[in-house]
């Protein structure tokens, strides 16, 4: 069992470590070619941290907010004023004067997939404060969570063969197979779902910082929309509004990650939307 639990660690390094240095250099590359820091709207705040679902729910709190648009108890968006102050809250009225679903969960869905919020996410890579999606795509996401669940598995086979050898009263190491290998495997599971999460968000570390600052700059504001683009679904001011939101997050955002549209000749491209989760994306 010494022979296998050296495989074992063998194994798990040559996983881990270039998963770690594919993610390193990924976060490396944006960072060479950020020219700036700064978050530039309050969109780019809300791409950051929450995605291109927190974009449109920054764009319906506000014009909530100013009486433009009316939410029924079902989920239903209405249009009271369809006077847009930018291009993400056009999309949204264009999303409803074009459709017969009115739905909130349909609008955040169709509307985070536009080129208003498509773009937001291409201005932020090229100024290094997200990942590149073309440039690292979805490979070290399924690496790390692949790594992970396999680790999780071999524990449980680890610990299997401990007490089969233990009551079968094998010949034995002096210490139970399952210690043996369980730094290695704790250590694969904890650095495959953090490379993972890490890819998943896109957010590089420039990003954070940038976020950071920008929540500081507006944490005395009282703007439903600067609310709900900072802190999600639990700050706007709207009770109706902040349960619909809040009821309505498991749209999936994985659809968002190709950065196509949805017909009409209106699709997305670049780098589109991230999960995630994520960006911070939650």
């Amino acid at each position: 069992m010494d022979a296998a639990a050296v495989l074992v660690w063998i194994a798990i390094a040559a996983s881990s470590i270039p998963l770690i240095v594919t993610v390193v250099r990924a976060q490396r590359d944006s960072r060479a070619r950020g020219v700036a820091e700064e978050i530039r709207s309050v969109y780019e705040a809300a791409f950051l941290s929450g995605g291109p679902v927190r974009v449109v729910d920054t764009a319906v709190t506000a014009m909530h907010a100013d009486g433009r648009l009316q939410i029924g108890g079902p989920g239903i968006v209405g249009v009271h004023n369809d006077v847009s102050h930018d291009p993400v809250e056009r999309a949204v009225l264009t999303h409803l004067a074009n459709s017969d679903d009115h739905q909130l969960n349909t609008l955040r869905y169709k509307v985070m997939r536009k080129p208003a919020v498509t773009g937001i996410a291409s201005g932020l890579t090229d100024r290094g404060l997200m990942m590149s999606l073309r440039r690292i795509g979805a490979g070290p996401v399924l690496w790390g969570h692949g790594q992970a669940t396999l680790c999780w598995m071999g524990l449980t086979t680890a610990t299997t063969l401990t007490v089969v050898s233990h009551v079968h009263d094998w010949d034995r190491p002096a210490l139970p197979f399952v210690l043996l290998v369980l730094p290695a495997l704790v250590w694969g599971i904890v650095t495959g779902h953090l490379m993972a999460r890490r890819v998943s968000r896109r957010v590089t570390k420039a990003g954070l910082r940038a976020l950071r600052d920008y929540g500081r700059r507006s944490a005395g504001s009282t703007a439903p929309g600067q609310r709900v683009a900072v802190q999600g679904a639990s700050a706007a001011g709207h009770p109706l509004l902040r349960t619909l939101l809040a009821a309505s997050v498991a749209v999936p955002l994985m659809a968002a990650t190709t950065g196509g549209g949805d017909g009409g000749g209106d699709g997305g491209g670049g780098d589109g939307c991230g999960g995630c989760g994520g960006c911070g994306c939650g």
